[in-house]
């Protein structure tokens, strides 16, 4: 199952699009879905001005949820997994063009209050896209799981041939 996001540089709150994933998480048949969240009434000032609830930091991201490593053919798969046992799904987030799950770390924190949630860096070990998500159908296999894959940019790209090699 894959779920791409398609926005404007503003992606709403992570709760929004939690929201909107959870929905599709109840349809049983599609192979890709697409969620075009842009929104056209945004005003960056307005959002600047709004008072979130403070983030974790980079540093706390990380003791919480430290890296893992798995040997998946020959070659050593850094990922970042939360297994969140009262969860009936588990998504991977898939970062764009840049590669680095990092970028994802206040999604992943919030991702797990209602979901396990797995994400990782587009590693040079495997320089082609079908040897990296056939690496990532070996974790996913190895692990146990099954997933969503919800891709951003590249990583909706990576999600629709994941789909479609496995």
């Amino acid at each position: 199952k894959v779920i791409q996001i398609n926005g404007n540089g503003y992606y709403g709150s992570t709760a929004k699009i939690v929201r909107l994933i959870s929905n599709f998480l109840d349809e049983k048949d599609f192979g890709l879905v697409s969620l075009d969240i842009r929104d056209p009434k945004h005003d960056r000032r307005k959002i600047a001005k709004r008072k979130e609830k403070k983030n974790m930091t980079l540093e706390q991201f990380y003791q919480k949820y430290p890296q893992q490593r798995m040997q998946i053919n020959g070659q050593d798969f850094v990922y970042r997994y939360f297994k969140n046992e009262e969860a009936r799904s588990t998504l991977v987030l898939l970062t764009g063009g840049i590669g680095l799950s990092d970028l994802f770390y206040n999604h992943f924190e919030r991702f797990t209050q209602d979901f396990s949630v797995i994400t990782f860096d587009y590693l040079i070990c495997y320089p082609t896209m079908a040897e990296l998500t056939d690496a990532m159908a070996e974790l996913f296999k190895r692990l146990g799981i099954k997933v969503w894959l919800v891709g951003q940019s590249l990583g909706g790209a990576t999600a629709q041939i994941f789909a479609k090699r496995h």
